[in-house]
C-alpha cells in the first residue's frame, strides 16, 4: 500500500521515515519528493509498505503527528495526475459557449 506524508521539513532524511515506519512492519520503499506549489517548493514523501493492516497502522498512528516542527498528514497515496487519463475515459469538452445564438439547446 501506498501512503503519502504531507507537510514534512525539507531537512527530513530517509533514515528516519523507515525508523518511524518500520516500527509499524516492512517497507518497501521510501520517496523524498519535492513539488512547487503557488511558486513555493513543498516537501512530501511516498512510502510503501506491502502489508495493508501495517500501513493502516502506521496512516492511523503517525497522522496528525508533529515531526521536526511540523504537524504531518498521513494518509493513502492517489494515483499519480499524470495517470489518471489511463482509465480509459476520453477528455471531452471542459466548457460550453453560452454566448450561441444558433439556436441550439442550451444556448441563448
Amino acid at each position: 500500500m501506498r501512503i503519502f506524508i504531507g507537510n514534512v521539513s525539507k531537512a527530513i532524511e530517509t533514515k528516519e521515515l523507515k525508523e518511524a515506519f518500520q516500527a509499524f512492519g516492512r517497507l518497501e520503499s521510501i520517496e523524498i519528493k519535492e513539488q512547487e506549489v503557488m511558486g513555493k517548493m513543498q516537501t512530501y514523501v511516498v512510502v510503501e509498505m506491502p502489508v495493508e493492516s501495517e500501513a493502516k497502522r502506521a496512516m492511523e498512528s503517525l497522522d496528525g503527528m508533529e515531526w521536526m516542527g511540523n504537524i504531518i498528514s498521513v494518509h493513502p497515496a492517489r494515483e499519480n495526475v499524470k495517470d489518471r487519463r489511463k482509465n480509459g475515459r476520453g477528455g471531452g469538452r471542459r466548457f460550453t459557449d453560452h454566448n450561441k445564438s444558433d439556436g441550439a439547446k442550451g444556448g441563448k
